[in-house]
C-alpha cells in the first residue's frame, strides 16, 4: 500500500513568511548593534578602543551572513509553495478536461443509443 504524504502548503507559506521577518529583524538589530559599536568612541578613550570596534564590526560582519540563511529558506518555502499550487491547478485542469471529454462521449453515445 503506497503512503499518503499530507502538507498543509498554506503553513508552509506561513513558515517561509516567519523566516524572513526573522531574516529582517535580526538585521535591524545587527544594525542597531553595530551603531552602538561606533558610538562607544564618545564614551571610551582607551588604547584598545579601536581594537575593540574593529573586532566587533568583524563580528557584526560574520553575523550579518545568517539572515541570508533565513531568506533563502523563506524563498524555499515559498517557491515550493507556488509550484505546489501551480502543479495542483494544472492536475486539476486535465482532469476537468478529461471529464468534459467523457462527458460529450456520453451524451452522444445516449443520444445515438436513443435514436
Amino acid at each position: 500500500m503506497g503512503r499518503v504524504i499530507k502538507i498543509d502548503w498554506n503553513s508552509t507559506k506561513e513558515l517561509g513568511d516567519i523566516f524572513k521577518i526573522d531574516a529582517e529583524d535580526l538585521m535591524t538589530i545587527l544594525d542597531d548593534t553595530e551603531s552602538i559599536v561606533e558610538s562607544i568612541r564618545d564614551c571610551w578613550h582607551g588604547k584598545d578602543t579601536e581594537n575593540f570596534i574593529i573586532n566587533s564590526k568583524t563580528l557584526l560582519d560574520e553575523i550579518k551572513k545568517e539572515p541570508g540563511y533565513l531568506i533563502d529558506w523563506y524563498e524555499f518555502f515559498t517557491k515550493a509553495t507556488y509550484r505546489y499550487s501551480d502543479n495542483v491547478e494544472t492536475g486539476l485542469n486535465k482532469v476537468r478536461s478529461v471529464n468534459a471529454v467523457f462527458a460529450d462521449e456520453y451524451e452522444r453515445e445516449k443520444h445515438n443509443m436513443g435514436a
